[in-house]
């Protein structure tokens, strides 16, 4: 059954609505995007623990994630 969470008038199903960097979870008012990284990527949301990296501590972990962003800076 599909359970849709609105965020910002953007649909995410719950099950997709995970931390773009250790995929925990998210909960609404508990998670974050990174605007910079969204103008390079797209939306990604972060968890608590993700969320207070800097920009390229986030862009580090999301390379060793996704081998195919290393090229990318």
């Amino acid at each position: 059954m599909f359970v849709p969470t609105v965020l910002l008038a953007t649909v995410v199903h719950k099950k997709c609505f995970t931390c773009a960097i250790c995929d925990t979870q998210l909960k609404l008012g508990g998670c974050a995007e990174d605007k910079l990284l969204k103008r390079q990527f797209g939306l990604m949301y972060f968890c608590p623990t993700h969320m207070l990296l800097n920009r390229d501590q986030k862009l580090d972990l999301l390379k060793k994630r996704f081998p195919v962003l290393e090229h990318l800076d």
